[in-house]
């Protein structure tokens, strides 16, 4: 009999088969080779072209690397490509002739990420999961970077479509055998990702929610019967927790939302008016609403004006209410001054609190949440 002319695998490469395996097919695998992340096979050809870095090859096997150091730059070029990235760190020290321990710490994807560098501070970065359970559609939007979690029930295909529009989420995430919603969905999300059907269910999906809330019910979060909600909520989470392996302490309790006593512009409507951006591409980008209107001090500011225009209230007394907090600081000019002059040392004071929370924070981050707290607390000493 002939001898197998395939060749063997070493050690190494068995491992880096292994934990490519156990990851999402579409994943490409950062492996830490010492000073290196590298790649092999179909992610190298692949991530070689994006990263513009030399392809090699090793025994006829295509590779690329980059440095430790270095990485975080290439990250932010696949995320901006729509790429996901698992990055794969050594869990102990090298010894001679024994092969290191490696395990995936966590899976990057657009919608997950807190790359403050490829991140838009006046706009939230969502991941959202779409569910249809009979008539009834359903989305649940997550916003790693502040801890923001919405879910809302839908009455029809356009409502849909115009949230998608309004939130415009960096991924989308659906059931695998969903084909009408993913047909409905494709031309309003930029980056759609399937997960499986059974994660959605309504006993899956509660389960997930209530052990991560480490709560009995739901009916506190405003969802109490409302099962197509709870499978997009419970869908999203376990995409984040399970799938991608990411931190989700810091999630803050879901916030069920109605359209009830707001307008709802459709996507040609917010288009069409420029609510959020010009219709001419090469126009200026604060030539819109938006641009015009954004005066805001910090980039939550941002972000709720941001939500105020594409969700104009509907309610002629909520109107009134809040024309009168505007009318109260139009008056007093000199508090206005005062109390703006305090938000510019706060910031973003949601992302800084992630950062904090799920340990990617630094020093700058300690003192801006210092100075914030600083401000707060000689706010409150002038007002008393």
């Amino acid at each position: 009999m002939a001898a197998s002319t395939k060749p063997k695998l070493t050690p190494m490469m068995a491992q880096y088969r292994r934990i490519k395996s156990e990851l999402p097919a579409d994943a490409l695998l950062f492996f830490r080779l010492g000073d290196f992340y590298e790649m092999f096979l179909e992610d190298a050809q692949e991530a070689a072209g994006i990263l513009e870095v030399a392809l090699t090859q090793r025994g006829g096997m295509p590779m690329c690397g980059i440095p430790h150091h270095a990485a975080d730059n290439y990250l932010a070029k696949l995320l901006k490509a729509g790429r996901m990235v698992a990055l794969c760190e050594q869990v102990e020290d090298a010894k001679p002739g024994k092969l290191v321990e490696r395990k995936v710490t966590q899976i990057l994807s657009p919608g997950t990420h807190l790359d403050e560098r490829i991140l838009t501070a006046e706009r939230n970065n969502y991941l959202a999961a779409a569910h249809q359970e009979g008539r009834t559609l359903t989305l649940a939007v997550i916003d790693l970077t502040t801890g923001s979690f919405q879910v809302t029930e839908l009455d029809d295909a356009p409502a849909l479509l115009s949230e998608l529009e309004r939130l415009r989420p960096a991924e989308l995430v659906l059931p695998a055998k969903a084909t009408g919603l993913q047909a409905l969905v494709q031309s309003a999300a930029p980056i759609i990702q399937e997960h499986e059907d059974w994660v959605f269910g309504v006993e899956t999906a509660e389960h997930t929610l209530r052990e991560h809330y480490g709560v009995k019910t739901l009916d506190g979060f405003g969802l109490k019967n409302r099962t197509a909600a709870i499978g997009a909520a419970g869908g999203a989470l376990h995409y984040l927790s399970q799938h991608l392996r990411r931190d989700v302490a810091h999630l803050r309790p879901i916030i069920f939302y109605t359209t009830d006593g707001l307008l709802r512009l459709d996507a040609t409507t917010l288009r069409h008016l420029e609510i959020l951006e010009p219709l001419q591409r090469d126009a200026a980008s604060s030539a819109c609403l938006y641009g015009v209107l954004n005066r805001t001090t910090t980039p939550m500011g941002a972000r709720l004006l941001r939500d105020w225009l594409t969700q104009p209230l509907a309610d002629g007394e909520a109107i009134r209410q809040r024309q009168a907090a505007v009318r109260a600081w139009v008056e007093h000019p000199d508090l206005l001054a005062t109390f703006r002059g305090c938000l510019n040392e706060v910031l973003d004071l949601e992302r800084t609190l992630t950062r904090l929370s799920v340990g990617t924070g630094n020093g700058r981050d300690l003192r801006q949440l210092r100075l914030a707290l600083l401000d707060e607390r000689e706010h409150t000493f002038a007002r008393h």
